[in-house]
């Protein structure tokens, strides 16, 4: 009964976080705005990952547990971050470049003299 609970607390957390990654992006241009989603996307999914470990600590009781290691904690947020930042970074320029492209197809071939 109480894995039953925790697998529908866990799917609920994880409707909810799809439910506010797919709202609408910002209007392109607007860093703050995507700033404020993205920092909220990482929050959520880090708030997920530690329920999800809370709960899964709760239900399999106490077992050995060795200390964390503080360092290790912080390092693996921070690669996160950074692979988070490449991947934003990455996509800003797809949109850039779709951006672009959209432009140029509006403007029409280039006249000839």
């Amino acid at each position: 009964m109480q894995r039953a609970l925790l697998e529908r607390q866990q799917r609920t957390d994880e409707f909810t976080l799809r439910m506010q990654q797919s709202q609408p992006p910002p209007v392109p241009g607007d860093l703050r705005q995507q700033q404020e989603l993205d920092r909220s996307h990482l929050q959520s999914l880090q708030r997920l990952q530690n329920l999800n470990s809370q709960q899964l600590l709760q239900f399999n009781g106490p077992q050995q547990v060795f200390p964390p290691d503080p360092g290790a904690g912080r390092m693996q947020m921070l690669q996160q971050q950074q692979q988070f930042e490449r991947d934003r970074q990455l996509e800003l320029q797809q949109l850039r470049w779709e951006e672009q492209r959209v432009r140029d197809s509006l403007q029409g071939p280039p006249r000839q003299k």
